[in-house]
């Protein structure tokens, strides 16, 4: 019986492997699809000019809860997964930093805007004051879901997920078709939508929040020295992807913002699949001392992925004005000249996990760096002259040269270029990945 049971037992874990990756995805892809409905409702409600007052407001948010991450959603999942008998000072220790992280983010984006009032251009006292009263919510809900990450609950994980899309598709249908809001009202159920969720994870971590657990500090620095490397090089790319936006806007004016912030949404729905594929990786580079299966993974997402953002090409020409109106027919051409570094974003996720498990090297943060300055220096220098294309343009440029950089430095560990090159014959090992998968995502 004990031979039978040794045998059957890495059957269990294949299957519980396959549905673990199955849900994430499953979960990924309902994420999207709702959070497509939600913006074309926003789109074509607000019309261009109330969307990029919108996108602002988002992209301001995400950018601080970044900020405010402080390492810890690196942190998180590897400390709880370790030991779970943490897990309780652990969620207490998170929700402290929420609250007092969340206040200061609070209290700088007030002083900022004071301050230096043109440095968030577009947005009121009042928009901005709602926006940012989102955080604490929105900081404490992401640790949460690390916890759930931690302990491998990946239906809970992925619930989280599909709850916010779902809570907030449903909150903005009853505010538009029923009272008719302008910005201010759909930024006021935004905000609401993140204080539900945080109830919605804690709910799912009851017994472990519950009773709550003193503070522990000494454990607290443990956790963010821990994520410090990571944060750092984690903040640099968020900023490189995000801040475009921000320039739009206070360069050219909402409306441009609002054409660009469709763009940059298909990228974001096309970004999940590489992004999927790099959170399985690390488990088994984890195990691994080669690069064999990193380079193995790189060529077939150079085909996949590539494909499919071929494909995007024509599917959003016939598909954007059709579902968000020909208000938005210039997103369109602004999709053109973003797609290739879409495309090469999706292979610097690939290069970067296996660099972020093996060991991030100097040259390689600095290159990120250096793509934020490369950026922002374009946009600077030739958005007000040439337009709105400028932004998705000087991002495809940056992305380029930090995904060359990186590829210099990836085909000297996997052994030459020649690894690098794409082989059809690569894909299907890909597409099996699960049944090669660790128990945790």
């Amino acid at each position: 019986m004990s031979e039978l049971s040794s045998l059957a037992t890495p059957r269990c874990r294949e299957r519980r492997m396959r549905f673990y990756i199955l849900v994430t995805m499953g979960g990924k892809a309902l994420y999207v699809a709702l959070g497509a409905l939600t913006s074309i409702l926003i789109a074509r409600h607000l019309g261009p000019m109330g969307q990029g007052v919108f996108a602002v407001s988002f992209n301001v948010i995400l950018i601080l809860v970044q900020l405010g991450s402080a390492g810890l959603n690196v942190a998180t999942p590897t400390v709880v997964a370790r030991d779970s008998a943490l897990t309780r000072p652990i969620i207490t220790n998170c929700l402290m930093l929420a609250l007092c992280g969340g206040v200061l983010l609070i209290a700088g984006s007030m002083l900022l805007k004071t301050l230096s009032p043109g440095a968030l251009p577009g947005l009121t006292w009042t928009e901005l004051g709602i926006t940012v009263v989102a955080l604490p919510g929105a900081l404490a809900a992401m640790f949460m879901q690390t916890v759930l990450q931690g302990q491998g609950r990946m239906v809970a994980f992925g619930a989280v997920d599909v709850s916010q899309a779902v809570i907030t598709l449903a909150g903005l249908i009853v505010a538009i078709t029923i009272f008719n809001v302008g910005i201010v009202g759909v930024l006021l159920v935004i905000t609401a939508t993140r204080y539900v969720v945080l109830a919605v994870a804690i709910a799912m971590l009851r017994r472990e929040a519950f009773p709550p657990a003193r503070p522990q500090r000494a454990l607290l620095m443990r956790m963010l020295t821990f994520g410090a490397r990571i944060y750092a090089v984690g903040l640099v790319t968020f900023l490189l992807i995000r801040l475009d936006l921000l320039l739009v806007n206070g360069i050219l004016g909402q409306r441009q913002a609002g054409f660009y912030s469709l763009a940059g949404y298909v990228s974001e729905a096309l970004s999940v699949i590489p992004s999927i594929v790099a959170v399985n990786m690390v488990s088994r580079l984890a195990r691994e001392q080669g690069a064999d299966s990193s380079a193995q993974i790189f060529r077939a997402i150079f085909l996949l992925y590539g494909g499919l953002c071929l494909v995007s090409l024509p599917a959003l020409a016939l598909g954007l004005p059709l579902l968000y109106g020909r208000a938005y027919q210039s997103s369109v051409v602004l999709y053109y000249w973003l797609a290739p570094g879409i495309f090469f974003l999706g292979l610097l996720s690939i290069v970067s996990i296996h660099y972020s498990v093996r060991g991030y090297r100097p040259i390689l943060i600095a290159t990120w760096i250096g793509g934020l300055a490369l950026d922002i220096g374009l946009n600077v220098a030739l958005r007000r002259r040439l337009g709105t294309f400028v932004a998705p343009l000087s991002s495809t440029v940056s992305y380029g040269f930090v995904l060359a950089v990186h590829l210099r430095s990836f085909a000297s560990d996997v052994g030459g270029w020649r690894r690098l090159r794409p082989h059809l014959s690569d894909v299907r090992p890909l597409l099996e990945m699960s049944n090669h998968r660790a128990s945790r995502i």
